[in-house]
């Protein structure tokens, strides 16, 4: 089985066990053995989607303060190169 199968199959297990995790909230709400709100009803659906996207800002933003880091890093040695030459 190619690593590309295994990946395809993982994320479809989590896909349904996202579903019937909503299907058995679904049920305990609308047969009020639970009394959630319907955002924690419904988190199966998007919570996984708010969790990509948060874990994806936070990596752009180390990456962007990595790539600043490094720009910065150059502009000094620029600068540094510049100024031996200079005297």
């Amino acid at each position: 089985m190619s690593y590309k199968n295994e990946k395809s199959i993982a994320v479809f297990g989590v896909i349904v066990f996202l579903f019937f995790t909503f299907i058995i909230f679904l049920a305990l709400k609308v047969t009020k053995i639970i009394d959630w709100s319907w955002w924690w009803v419904t988190a199966p659906l998007w919570g996984l989607y708010v969790l990509v996207i948060v874990i994806s800002t936070v990596l752009a933003i180390i990456l962007a303060a990595v790539k600043l880091k490094e720009k910065l890093k150059e502009k000094e040695r620029t600068c540094v190169k510049q100024s031996s030459e200079n005297e």
